[in-house]
């Protein structure tokens, strides 16, 4: 049985040409999805490696900024070792010297 569109008359062998173009667009969609999944393959691939060695690089970053940075709290914590030190130096030295002019200006009352 033929059906009429509103504008026109339809053909039988139209659906059959629709079905074949329809297998056609199929088998074609098919090779190119092989074709591009292998590609994709291959990217994904390539990302990966570059993401391993992205990760290496971390790693190695990591640990020599570890290293620096266990040197720098070593530094610092000499340099505040030192800095008490002097401080305490500093302080042994002011009160020797006060009492050196405590006993000077003694001495000196004596003699005078």
């Amino acid at each position: 049985m033929v059906g009429r569109p509103a504008g026109g008359v339809v053909v039988v062998e139209d659906w059959r040409d629709h079905v074949e173009q329809m297998h056609q667009y199929s088998s074609s969609i098919e090779s190119c999805m092989r074709e591009t999944r292998g590609q994709l393959d291959r990217l994904a691939d390539d990302i990966g490696r570059t993401l391993e060695k992205i990760s290496s690089r971390e790693r190695y970053l990591s640990d020599e900024l570890h290293y620096q940075l266990n040197g720098l709290r070593l530094a610092h914590d000499r340099r505040a070792e030192r800095k008490e030190t002097c401080r305490q130096a500093g302080a042994g030295l002011a009160d020797k010297s006060k009492y050196l002019a405590e006993v000077w200006s003694s001495s000196l009352r004596q003699w005078l």
